[in-house]
């Protein structure tokens, strides 16, 4: 687990505090393992705000599209060739 840690691996970190809280006899180790498992999750706020910004994208893509849109392709110009 400490490996996983030290890689930045926090998922792993996770997954293993959870088996050994589990698994643990000590409720000491039980409760450092839940408090291991709480430190490393993702912040709420951090979920909240990905979630705010992904609305927000949509919402302004939408806006556009609808609105002003990629527009009209404009007709090319024809071809003219000058003999001199």
């Amino acid at each position: 687990m400490l490996a996983a840690f030290d890689r930045g691996d926090y998922a792993s970190v996770r997954r293993i505090a959870s088996r050994v809280e589990t698994s643990a006899g000590s409720a000491e180790v039980k409760a450092a393992a839940r408090s291991l498992v709480d430190r490393t999750g993702t912040d709420p706020l951090a979920k909240l705000l990905l979630a705010l910004t992904a609305v927000l994208l949509i919402t302004l893509t939408a806006w556009w599209w609808r609105f002003n849109g990629p527009g009209p392709t404009p007709a090319r110009p024809p071809i003219v060739e000058h003999i001199h």
